[in-house]
């Protein structure tokens, strides 16, 4: 991270829309235009498919740990999905998780959203900031993900406006508001589940990660951070009994490949 402040083309084309569309959009339908609480019941089942499925089994388990092995058309929905989150595209996305933040966790200013940076940087403001992304091995090497990283603002503004022909109240309550919390629950972790003081360790990693048990059980076992980092390969979350991480009742569901594809070392896509 060099210092230098800039407005990225993501926050301009989503992370403002998501804001705005999302949180504003939603309070005036349902306050000033009478719209349907169970639009909002569609934004829960959206976010755990968007923000759960998308970017915690998919981006995050599938793409950047290589915690278990699926077919190509179940990779292909899951990047879509994950895509659909708002959060960025799976090549930045891991990129960033995988080779910036778990290599250098807390230690230094490669990682760029840890809270040893001050809370306001670590919970959004690193992305105002240029930094270098880390290169390193990854699946997201594979067609997937760069398929859906090159086309990746198309892609969510094309299904923002199918939905919109479906209803008018669709993108916002299915879409939109779903991306702005998992914005968030993302922004969460990355900042409190990195501060001791709000959380318990099972491992003694050298990074500051906690879990946070509440938060865990509430964000399907995103909140158990300490035990990710302690086995950052592992399919789920949960060590503990009392440790509920609900997202490995969703990975049950996905096939499985037994015979493990052959992984690149390196990839030489660019982030979009």
């Amino acid at each position: 991270m060099n210092g230098q402040f800039y407005i990225p083309k993501g926050i301009l084309l989503l992370t403002i829309p998501q804001h705005l569309l999302g949180l504003g959009m939603a309070l005036y339908l349902l306050f000033e235009k009478g719209a349907s609480p169970f639009w909002l019941v569609g934004s829960y089942v959206s976010w755990v498919l968007l923000g759960v499925v998308g970017i915690g089994i998919f981006y995050h388990k599938y793409f950047a740990h290589r915690s278990f092995e699926t077919y190509r058309v179940i990779e292909i929905l899951g990047a879509y999905l994950g895509s659909l989150a708002g959060l960025g595209s799976p090549l930045g996305w891991v990129m960033l998780h995988n080779n910036n933040h778990h290599h250098f966790a807390d230690k230094s200013e490669a990682d760029v959203h840890s809270p040893t940076h001050g809370f306001f940087r670590s919970y959004m403001g690193w992305q105002f900031y240029r930094f270098e992304l880390k290169l390193g091995p990854s699946r997201v090497a594979l067609r997937a993900p760069r398929l859906f990283s090159r086309y990746y603002y198309s892609i969510y503004w094309g299904t923002a406006a199918l939905l919109f022909l479906i209803h008018p109240y669709a993108p916002v309550f299915l879409l939109f508001l779903p991306g702005f919390v998992h914005y968030h629950v993302e922004c969460f972790i990355s900042s409190f589940c990195h501060m001791r003081k709000f959380g318990y360790r099972n491992f003694d990693t050298p990074d500051d990660s906690v879990n946070i048990w509440w938060f865990g059980i509430l964000t399907w076992g995103a909140g158990f951070h300490n035990n990710h980092h302690g086995k950052s390969a592992a399919p789920h979350h949960q060590i503990r009994f009392y440790e509920w991480d609900a997202s490995r009742l969703l990975l049950a569901l996905i096939p499985k490949k037994r015979r493990a594809q052959k992984m690149p070392s390196r990839f030489d896509a660019e982030v979009s």
